[in-house]
């Protein structure tokens, strides 16, 4: 009967000792628990901080990037002006001219390239002129001794061939071709005068 008591006594102590335990495990992890929330909170906090900071930083980037486009964005439109301006009052002085006029300025272009065809045949592909027209001014300038041709083409072959009104001179073997067109001389004038018809077209000042 001693024995059992004994051993009872010895049970009771082994699960006392066991819950003391236990509450302190549990205690220990509530300790542990709340020392990892209270590192946690401080870290999100500074990653939030951070994040919020980097965003901040990449829309001042992004502001600045755009308030350094403005004065390039503003100089490409004042220049993309100026330049349509030019071309348009270029076409439109082209066609203000008589035809007989425009003939002229496309004849004169060819006589200047008449030494480099010397004695060779030509053919002169002409848009915008009736034939007699073209081989009365080609005469007058280019006289009877050289022989050539002359063929209208209509607007879509002339584009087809890179102009829309003027004259395509070309030795009949091939080797030498001019080009006494409105392209041409659209593109001489603006090369050489683009400045002087800015200047002259917008009173000598350039739209801010």
């Amino acid at each position: 009967m001693e024995e059992l008591r004994s051993t009872e006594i010895l049970d009771r102590e082994i699960q006392d000792d066991a819950r003391r335990k236990a509450d302190k495990a549990i205690k220990a992890g509530e300790l542990e628990a709340n020392r990892i929330l209270e590192e946690v909170g401080p870290r999100l906090q500074k990653a939030e901080e951070e994040k919020t900071a980097e965003f901040y930083a990449r829309l001042r980037a992004f502001q600045r990037d755009v308030d350094a486009s403005r004065p390039l964005e503003r100089e490409r439109t004042r220049i993309s002006f100026v330049d349509s301006s030019v071309q348009k009052s270029v076409d439109a002085w082209f066609d203000s001219r008589p035809a007989g006029k425009r003939l002229s300025l496309y004849v004169d272009r060819l006589a200047k390239a008449r030494s480099v065809f010397a004695s060779a045949p030509l053919e002169v592909r002409a848009a915008g002129f009736s034939a007699s027209e073209v081989t009365a001014a080609v005469t007058a300038v280019l006289g009877g001794s050289k022989g050539f041709s002359v063929k209208i083409v209509d607007s879509a072959a002339a584009v087809q061939l890179g102009f829309t009104e003027g004259l395509l001179a070309t030795a009949q073997d091939g080797s030498v071709t001019c080009r006494a067109t409105r392209e041409e001389l659209r593109s001489e004038v603006l090369l050489e005068r683009r400045q002087e018809l800015a200047e002259a077209l917008l009173g000598g000042r350039l739209p801010e």
